[in-house]
């Protein structure tokens, strides 16, 4: 059982590190040592992260318990990669502040760093605050024929092929070069891949919902099982031309959000635990090949095809020195997104005041068709202010923007409220990643609208620290909607 001891301890570590974090707030940058301040910071978090570990192997809920691939392990797993990777490099050497995209000083990183721990020891608190036992959820889980009733999955699957086909006919072919990375695929093929992506994800989710009321559900089932007889080869053909044309491209993002989708969808019917070697085995796998691709898009003349590229990948002739000198050089790209919080950490409130909740508010909201045009005619001043994100970007390039720098998710919660928007927004991320582990592993029966938004979250919970906490409304709201709409198909014939 986890005890109030736990939540009494985090609160007064939580109550510590922010007195220490004020203390700072108000020292100037010749009062702190430079090196040992840093690598101080790096230790405190390092024994708190190995503090955080134990804690987190006590759970109250047997299906939670030393469960390692939960949505809140992987989204740590992020983290811990935006906003601690690159301050450990430059605590070891490996990484020079001057080699920064935002080049700022050891004073700021200090206090992102003590942000960073405040944010996380906030995720530890709300993930505790949810600790219902296993018992209660199973007993009031009713079974609801009527909305696990098998049901016909033929209009999504011809959705998502028609929108696949027309994503393929009206797309610029330099993108399968990856010579359009970063660039506009155009309006039509965007809106293909939107649409496709929804229409999938309702698939997937319809076919899990299909087998589990069915007489042939079993959680004995290998995950060859699960990919044949449950998702069947003509789903998989379907993801795996998409990948297809994602791998020549040079992204990696769909590879990794669709692969977590399906493979929750076994966890959800198996309720299966890996060891944390076998999790780290795959994980240096998977990094490996992430970074291949990563160097594929690196070359971006049109002369040199998938092959090529691929080859000289192989040979490491892209060399990046800051990237391989990292401690890990597969996770080097996502790390540098802690340059968006770097400069909101300086700038904020400095240069600008507060932003009191208007990012998140437009960000939530934004996510809706029209609804985004009307609040950026109502909420935003400039063309700067219209996301964080662009904010952000302005802050970093000024006036003249030639590309975006992104955001992360305690830069936008630092943007609204400052610290107190970390601890709060970080608070709201445990105790909602706790619930969706509780309906993906406990509970028997999970409605639909929860399922959705526990798989669309689990799938984008690596990205979700270098994005935002309202990462993939729209789309939960269109998977959603297509799933309603295939299962009033059903209720017509």
């Amino acid at each position: 059982m986890i005890s109030n001891k736990i939540r009494i301890f985090l609160i007064l570590l939580l109550f510590i590190l922010v007195i220490f974090y004020l203390f700072l707030n108000n020292q100037s940058i010749d009062t702190i040592p430079n090196e040992r301040g840093l690598e101080g910071v790096v230790f405190l978090f390092m024994v708190i992260l190995g503090s955080s570990f134990f804690l987190s192997k006590r759970s109250e809920l047997k299906n939670l318990k030393n469960q390692y691939l939960k949505h809140s392990f992987v989204f740590l797993i992020g983290y811990i990669i935006v906003f601690f990777q690159s301050p450990i490099d430059i605590t070891l050497g490996n990484l020079k502040i001057s080699d920064l995209i935002y080049p700022t000083n050891n004073f700021i990183i200090i206090k992102s760093l003590f942000l960073a721990i405040i944010g996380i020891i906030s995720f530890f608190l709300g993930y505790y605050v949810i600790s219902y036992k296993e018992t209660r959820f199973l007993s009031d889980n009713k079974i609801n024929n009527k909305e696990n009733n098998p049901v016909s999955v033929s209009f999504l699957e011809k959705t998502s092929i028609l929108c696949l086909l027309i994503y393929f006919f009206t797309i610029d072919l330099n993108y399968f070069k990856g010579n359009l990375y970063g660039q506009s695929i155009g309006i039509i093929p965007n809106l293909a891949i939107i649409v496709f992506k929804s229409s999938y994800f309702a698939l997937i989710i319809q076919i899990l919902l299909n087998y589990k009321s069915s007489n042939e559900y079993t959680q004995k089932i290998t995950i060859s099982q699960y990919i044949k007889k449950v998702i069947g080869w003509k789903n998989i053909l379907i993801i795996f031309t998409y990948f297809i044309s994602v791998i020549l491209s040079g992204d990696r993002g769909p590879i990794i959000f669709y692969s977590l989708f399906i493979f929750l969808g076994y966890l959800f019917l198996t309720k299966k635990k890996y060891s944390l070697l076998r999790i780290l085995i795959l994980l240096l796998i998977s990094a490996y090949t992430i970074t291949l691709l990563g160097d594929v898009r690196t070359e971006k003349t049109d002369s040199s095809n998938f092959l090529n590229k691929l080859n000289i990948a192989v040979n490491n002739q892209y060399g990046n020195k800051a990237r391989d000198q990292s401690i890990s050089p597969a996770t080097y790209e996502l790390a540098g997104s802690i340059n968006t919080f770097y400069v909101v950490v300086e700038r904020i409130p400095r240069d600008y005041d507060y932003f009191h909740g208007k990012f998140q508010i437009m960000r939530f909201f934004g996510s809706f068709p029209l609804l985004d045009q009307l609040l950026y005619s109502s909420f935003a001043q400039s063309e700067y202010d219209q996301s964080s994100s662009m904010f952000i970007s302005f802050l970093i390039q000024g006036d003249n923007l030639s590309y975006g720098n992104g955001t992360s998710i305690l830069a936008e919660f630092y943007l609204d409220f400052g610290f107190l928007g970390i601890i709060i927004g970080m608070l709201i991320v445990g105790m909602l990643l706790k619930y969706l582990e509780i309906v993906t592993f406990v509970k028997n029966n999970p409605s639909v609208l929860a399922l959705v938004v526990s798989f669309t979250y689990y799938s984008n919970c690596v990205y979700m620290s270098r994005s935002g906490l309202s990462i993939g409304i729209a789309n939960i709201v269109l998977t959603f909607l297509f799933i309603k709409y295939n299962q009033f198909l059903k209720k017509r014939h």
